[in-house]
C-alpha cells in the first residue's frame, strides 16, 4: 500500500472510529513495519529488555501498541508489513480491524493512566499489577475491531441476511478455534485472553444485531461454563473503563471460579 494512499485512507478510517465510538480524538502514530520486535526494541528497550520472550513473539502479531516514556508522549502503533499486504490483496477488511483493535488500546491506556493519575505506563503494562484491566481492555478492542471489520466488509453491516452465516459457520469456528487455542497452554492469564476476544466478538454482534442476538442468544453461543456468561454479563455491563475500573475486583471474583491463579 503506498504511502500517501495509506495515510488519506487511514486518516478517514480513523474518523470514522473516533465519531462511531464517540471518542476525543487521539493523536498516535501509526506504522507499517517488516519487523515487529527489532522495531519495538528501538522504540521501547526497556520494555523488550524486561520482557524478552514477550517481544520475540511480536512478528506472529498483526499489530501491537507501543507506550510512550511518559504520559505526556504519544503512542505508537505498529503494524506487521506482511499481514497488512496479505489482507488488501486478499480484499478483506481484517486490517482495518486491527486498526480500530490497537487505537481502541491506545484510548484505554490514556484513560487508565488518567484515572490511576500516572506518569508512566509501565505498571499498567505489568500484568501482575493490572490483569483486569488488561483483559478488559482486550474484550473491548476485540468488540470494537470486529465492529469495524463487519462495517468495512458490507454495504449494510446490519444486513440481516448475514445472520444465518454467522451463527452456523462463522460462529462454530470460532468455538473450535478458542477451544484448541484454550487447551494449547496452562497459563491461566492467557486462557482468559483468548475468552475475552471470544466475548468480545459477541458483544459486537449485540451491537450490531440486538434483536438476534440477545442475552439468551449469546448464552446459547458461549461454551457451558456459568463463569464465561457471568463474565459476558459483567462486561457488557461496564462497557466503559469509568464503569468497570471500580470494580475490577468483582471482575476478579468471576474469573477466580475457573483461574484460581488470577
Amino acid at each position: 500500500m503506498e504511502s500517501i494512499l495509506f495515510e488519506e485512507t487511514l486518516n478517514t478510517i480513523l474518523a470514522d472510529y473516533f465519531a462511531t465510538f464517540d471518542i476525543p480524538v487521539v493523536s498516535i502514530r501509526y506504522s507499517i513495519v517488516d519487523d515487529m520486535a527489532a522495531a519495538y526494541k528501538e522504540l521501547c528497550p526497556d520494555h523488550a529488555e524486561r520482557e524478552p520472550q514477550k517481544i520475540a513473539t511480536l512478528n506472529q502479531y498483526n499489530g501491537t501498541t507501543v507506550s510512550p516514556s511518559n504520559v505526556a508522549g504519544m503512542f505508537t502503533i505498529l503494524l506487521n508489513a506482511k499481514y497488512m499486504l496479505e489482507s488488501v490483496n486478499g480484499n478483506n477488511a481484517n486490517w482495518v480491524g486491527t486498526i480500530a483493535h490497537e487505537t481502541t488500546h491506545v484510548v484505554d491506556f490514556t484513560d487508565f493512566a488518567t484515572l490511576l493519575d500516572a506518569e508512566n505506563y509501565e505498571d499498567i503494562l505489568s500484568i501482575a499489577k493490572n490483569s483486569m484491566f488488561q483483559l478488559w481492555t482486550e474484550f473491548n478492542a476485540r468488540a470494537k475491531g470486529y465492529y469495524f471489520v463487519r462495517k468495512y466488509s458490507f454495504e449494510d453491516m446490519f444486513d440481516e441476511s448475514q445472520i444465518s452465516d454467522i451463527i452456523n459457520i462463522e460462529i462454530p469456528e470460532q468455538e473450535k478455534l478458542l477451544s484448541q487455542n484454550y487447551h494449547a497452554t496452562t497459563d491461566g492469564f492467557q486462557q482468559a485472553y483468548l475468552v475475552s476476544h471470544y466475548l468480545g466478538r459477541l458483544y459486537a454482534l449485540q451491537q450490531i444485531f440486538p434483536v438476534v442476538f440477545t442475552d439468551e442468544q449469546v448464552k446459547n453461543l458461549i461454551p457451558p461454563n456459568p463463569w464465561m456468561y457471568e463474565w459476558f454479563l459483567f462486561l457488557k455491563s461496564h462497557s466503559k473503563l469509568g464503569a468497570a475500573y471500580p470494580v475490577f475486583k468483582e471482575m476478579k471474583n468471576i474469573l477466580r471460579k475457573n483461574f484460581h491463579g488470577l
